[in-house]
C-alpha cells in the first residue's frame, strides 16, 4: 500500500472512531428523544359485526327455498357453520357437530350449516347427499347464499356465527375448527341473555313498586 492510500485509510478509521464516540465533528441523536414507530395493527374483517342482522334467503341442497328466519326462529341461540367437503379441518369436525347439535336442541339451540361448494350444487347433490349420509349430519344445511355482505367477510374455513331467533349476531365469529369453543360459547351467550332479562324484570318491578308508592302518597 503507497503512502497516499496508508493516509487516506487512516483518516477514515479516525473519522469511524469519532464516530462511533459522538465526536470529530459527526452528527448524533438523542436516542431518548426517539419517537418508536406505532406498531401496526391489522384491521379486523369483522369489526362491528356484533348487533347486525344476519338475513338471507336460500335453498337447501335439494333445491327448496328456504329462508334465515325460518332457520332460526325456533332456536334462542342457532350455530350457523360454513363449511365445504373441500374443506379438511370442515369435514374433520362434522362427528362432533353432530354431538354439540344433540346437546344443544336440549337447550333450545342448533346448528345451521352452510355449505360452500366450489362446484355447483346440482352437479353434486348425489355426492353430499352420500356425504351427509355417511356423516350422519342431523342439522340442517343450506346452500350459500349468492349475496350476503356478512358471509363475504369470510376467508377461512369452517368459520361459525352466533345469532338469536332473530338472526342479531351476539359475538364475533370462530375461525376454524376449534369444536372445543362452541358449546361453550352458546352457553356464555345464554347466560348472558338470562341475565339480561333478570335485570329487565327487576328493572320493571321497580319502577311498578314506584308507581304504585308515588300512588299511595
Amino acid at each position: 500500500m503507497n503512502r497516499k492510500k496508508k493516509i487516506a485509510a487512516a483518516a477514515a478509521l479516525v473519522m469511524m472512531v469519532g464516530c462511533l464516540s459522538g465526536q470529530a465533528g459527526c452528527a448524533t441523536r438523542d436516542l431518548k428523544n426517539i419517537i418508536p414507530a406505532k406498531q401496526y395493527e391489522p384491521a379486523d374483517p369483522y369489526a362491528g359485526i356484533i348487533g347486525q342482522t344476519l338475513s338471507f334467503e336460500t335453498t337447501d341442497v335439494d333445491g327448496n327455498a328456504v329462508t334465515s328466519e325460518e332457520l332460526f326462529k325456533d332456536n334462542e341461540i342457532t350455530m350457523v357453520n360454513l363449511w365445504g367437503t373441500w374443506c379438511y379441518y370442515c369435514v374433520e369436525e362434522i362427528e362432533e357437530l353432530t354431538k354439540i347439535h344433540e346437546r344443544l336442541q336440549e337447550k333450545g339451540c342448533g346448528i345451521v350449516g352452510v355449505e360452500c361448494e366450489q362446484e355447483p350444487i346440482d352437479t353434486i347433490v348425489d355426492e353430499i347427499h352420500a356425504f351427509m349420509e355417511e356423516k350422519g349430519m342431523n342439522y340442517p344445511n343450506v346452500i350459500l347464499p349468492e349475496e350476503n355482505a356478512i358471509f363475504r367477510m369470510v376467508t377461512g374455513f369452517p368459520t361459525t356465527f352466533f345469532v338469536d331467533s332473530d338472526g342479531t349476531i351476539l359475538t364475533g365469529p370462530i375461525v376454524g375448527a376449534l369444536v372445543d369453543q362452541y358449546e361453550s360459547t352458546v352457553d356464555e351467550l345464554l347466560d348472558n341473555m338470562k341475565a339480561d332479562e333478570q335485570a329487565d324484570t327487576e328493572t320493571a318491578e321497580i319502577g311498578i313498586t314506584e308507581t304504585g308508592t308515588t300512588e299511595t302518597e
